[in-house]
């Protein structure tokens, strides 16, 4: 902004006429000066005299009473909020009892300095940039300079290297800190005025590390208890809990997740003969702080295990073993010296007794059992012991099957009932004991094939183990089919039923391989297509449709007459179409069964000025 002082103003030459020693005498007579819009500003006016004289202001020879305009006790003249229609010639006064005298000076008033992009609070996560904005407008006439200031101090670019201002007068600091945290403040000026805007700049970080206070153990738990040592600018969101044995190699893993902000202890439980330490962690959005320090470890006695082994499950590898499986126990579920499992295994039928064996390695995790009849069920069940007993809980008893082997039995009487179509045919058979299939009964499999892909190429469909009739409904039309039923379990497929075949009638074709469409001028397309690659029986001809297409909306569909009734044809030509017109166009193949399965396209006739290229 520009200031206008009483050391700025350049004196005017004025003639002061001595009248006599007691008249009025202008002893600092108003100046020449300059200010901006909205300001105060005093212009000068001081007398002497006896009696002393009184001093009055006039401007384009109006005088100057009261509102914004204030003669001082010196006779100076303030004039509060000054606008661009005070600019002009101020005259002053001095009159008395013994005569007068007056003076003048001009005053001229330019645009004040304005910020019109101001800078705005900044969050910025410590190591990355931040970035001030600031610009400003001031009287053409005027030379305007912007500087930044960092908590009242003007920043000096030249030391520090990593703030930069750009030509825009941007204020950009690299690689933040913590201690840029503070008030940056842009300063626009001229020699006249100036003009501030300032923003807060917050440069967070991780939080500090959590100051451990105490952790108290006993035998089943400890409490775990810290205090916060700031947050650096970031709220704290949550805690964690970490701890480490001489087990895992002083690996720090988690325990405890998630721990609201508020909190301050935490009890997590101890397993027995263990040795645990623990630490804590903050988090805030910027990040995770560094740990606590550790603390002591908590020491637990040893106890008898407080569990078993879990995902017991068994079954055969083949017909005559089984493998009893199950999830190793950790380190601290074992609770004790002398850890092993003791496996129980037993047929599942009155009066059977269980087998014992305990595996001594707690680092296995299977036992094979071989020389057992084939796929019988048992009963399983494991205990973990270690030196002080076996554990508390009882075990869960399971259910596993010896292994499985090939069915033995086909069904019997496997039948065609009818041929109720070109593609389906409706077959029975007798079931199979449940005994002969030696396994968990999955069901039955048909299969079928025909003369043109042999058996290499089978299809096959899943029938419920309880069905003795079924509709099979992928026959091939128009060829020998070939069908056999067989039963099935878990590994194994068992012997087939005899082979039946038979012919299935004609079905409709399927679609043509390929179809396009040329325009034959503005009224005709030219189709050609190629022939369905599964006919499904003796072709007869092909069937044409079209209807109009304009947007989504399709018109009436229309069949091309007479229809193609030569099954070799491959073309013709579709004739009595619009000009400039989009047609969807549909073919379908027929048998003496119907029309197959539809192929369509959409093409467009040429405009009523394209010159037809074929023949007339």
């Amino acid at each position: 902004m520009i200031h206008l002082t009483v050391a700025s103003i350049v004196p005017i030459a004025l003639t002061i006429l001595h009248v006599s020693a007691l008249s009025p005498e202008i002893t600092q007579p108003p100046t020449n000066g300059v200010t901006v819009d909205g300001k105060s500003v005093r212009i000068p006016c001081r007398v002497s005299g006896v009696p002393e004289p009184e001093v009055k202001w006039f401007k384009n020879g109006q005088e100057l009473t009261a509102g914004r305009y204030r003669i001082l006790e010196s006779g100076d003249l303030e004039i509060d909020n000054v606008h661009f229609g005070d600019a002009g010639t101020y005259r002053c006064n001095a009159l008395n009892k013994f005569g007068s005298e007056e003076a003048s000076g001009n005053l001229e008033v330019k645009e004040h300095t304005t910020i019109t992009d101001e800078p705005e609070d900044y969050e910025v996560a410590a190591g990355s940039t931040a970035t001030f904005r600031c610009n400003a407008v001031t009287d053409l006439s005027l030379s305007l300079i912007i500087d930044w200031l960092r908590n009242g101090e003007r920043i000096d670019f030249g030391t520090e290297q990593r703030f930069i201002m750009a030509n825009d007068y941007s204020l950009t600091i690299t690689k933040t800190i913590d201690s840029d945290s503070g008030t940056y403040t842009c300063v626009a000026r001229t020699e006249l005025d100036e003009a501030k805007a300032e923003a807060t700049l917050m440069v967070q970080n991780v939080p500090e590390a959590p100051r451990l206070e105490v952790v108290m153990c006993d035998i089943h738990e400890a409490n775990v208890q810290w205090v916060p040592t700031g947050d650096n600018r970031a709220p704290i969101l949550r805690y964690t809990i970490q701890s480490k044995t001489s087990l895992n190699n002083d690996t720090w893993v988690v325990i405890k997740d998630d721990i609201p902000a508020t909190a301050q202890n935490y009890t997590v439980p101890l397993t027995p003969w263990v040795e645990k330490a623990f630490r804590v962690l903050a988090w805030n959005k910027i990040g995770v702080s560094l740990p606590s320090q550790s603390s002591e470890a908590c020491v637990t006695p040893p106890d008898v295990p407080h569990m078993n082994p879990k995902n017991v499950r068994a079954a055969g590898t083949n017909p005559h073993n089984m493998v009893i499986r199950w999830t190793v126990m950790p380190r601290t579920d074992r609770n004790g010296p002398g850890f092993k499992y003791r496996v129980f295994y037993k047929r599942d039928a009155d009066g059977a007794e269980w087998t014992v064996t305990d595996i001594n390695n707690w680092k296995l995790h299977k036992l094979q059992i071989d020389n057992l009849p084939t796929y019988q069920r048992y009963k399983i069940k494991i205990i973990a012991i270690n030196d002080l007993g076996e554990s508390r809980i009882a075990a869960n008893e399971v259910f596993g099957y010896s292994g499985e082997d090939v069915p033995q039995q086909a069904p019997g009487n496997f039948t065609l009932l009818n041929v109720t179509g070109s593609t389906s045919a409706l077959f029975s058979w007798s079931p199979v004991p449940e005994k002969s299939i030696r396994g968990k009964f999955r069901g039955y499999k048909i299969q079928t094939w025909t003369d043109k892909n042999t058996d290499e190429n089978i299809t096959e469909i899943h029938v419920n183990k309880d069905r003795t009739r079924f509709l099979f409904q992928k026959l091939v039309p128009f060829s020998k089919n070939y069908v056999r039923i067989l039963a099935y379990n878990k590994r194994y497929y068992g012997p087939p039923s005899d082979t039946l075949s038979f012919e299935t009638p004609e079905g409709v074709p399927g679609m043509v391989q390929s179809f396009d469409a040329d325009p034959l001028g503005s009224g005709a397309l030219n189709l050609t297509w190629a022939k369905p690659e599964h006919p499904n029986g003796i072709l007869t001809g092909y069937r044409i449709y079209y209807e109009t297409v304009s947007g989504t909306d399709l018109g009436p569909i229309r069949e091309m007459r007479p229809s193609v009734t030569d099954p070799e044809a491959t073309s013709v030509e579709l004739h009595g179409l619009l000009p400039e017109t989009t047609y969807r166009i549909h073919i379908r193949a027929t048998t003496r069964a119907g029309e197959g399965e539809q192929y369509f396209i959409e093409r467009s006739t040429d405009g009523p000025d394209t010159e037809d290229y074929y023949d007339e």
